[in-house]
């Protein structure tokens, strides 16, 4: 894309933040990683232990200051658009799931954040006319395989989706994955519908399929 940014899943909330807002959290995001660099540079300094308790210590204050930072930004910037305080609440929930969950925070620290974020920010709203687009399948949007892969993996900004998982939720062995992001799968079949409902799904592999990726499995 010409902004630079990585295309968002159709039903995204953040389609209806300007490109400059989207920036500012892609920016955020980003230099939210210094946190967790500069806890790692500490454990090599100070000779730590790198699976001891101390190094654990560290990386989860740091993975805390990322989320902290980054979900900061995500308020200032859905408090600026006239949206319902339900919908915003809605939307922080989400992001605070998966930046609980990939950064591996405590229950304790997922409730603050929770509770830190509960409110939009006052006197910040800037009116804006456009709505959340709703498409019910990606079929109807017909967007390809890679813009449909990269529109996912940008709705997890916090975490790296594993490929083999993927396939495995989406009941496909990774040399059809190959196949299909080629463009050598023809549409409408079997394995081009399976990648395009987890792909529009919303959901991490393990929540569209809990049965877990057996060992081996490619």
């Amino acid at each position: 894309m010409s902004d630079g940014l990585p295309r968002l899943l159709p039903t995204d909330p953040k389609n209806v933040l300007s490109v400059e807002a989207r920036k500012r959290i892609h920016r955020a995001i980003i230099e939210a990683d210094n946190y967790v660099w500069e806890a790692e540079v500490a454990i090599e300094k100070r000779g730590m232990d790198r699976f001891g308790p101390k190094a654990y210590s560290l990386r989860n204050e740091a993975n805390f200051k990322k989320a902290t930072a980054a979900l900061s930004v995500y308020r200032r910037e859905f408090s600026r658009i006239d949206i319902p305080e339900r919908k915003f609440r809605e939307i922080m929930r989400e992001e605070i799931e998966s930046a609980s969950y990939s950064l591996e925070l405590s229950d304790v620290q997922r409730r603050f954040l929770e509770n830190k974020f509960f409110f939009p920010e006052e006197n910040t709203t800037q009116p804006r006319t456009s709505t959340i687009p709703h498409v019910s399948s990606a079929i109807e949007t017909k967007l390809g395989p890679k813009a449909l892969r990269d529109s996912y993996l940008a709705g997890f900004p916090y975490e790296k989706i594993i490929l083999l998982d993927l396939c495995w939720a989406a009941g496909q062995h990774y040399r059809e994955w190959k196949r299909w992001i080629a463009g050598q799968v023809k549409d409408g079949s079997t394995a081009d519908l399976s990648f395009r409902r987890i792909l529009t799904s919303g959901k991490r592999p393990r929540e569209y399929k809990t049965k877990p990726r057996p060992s081996g499995w490619q």
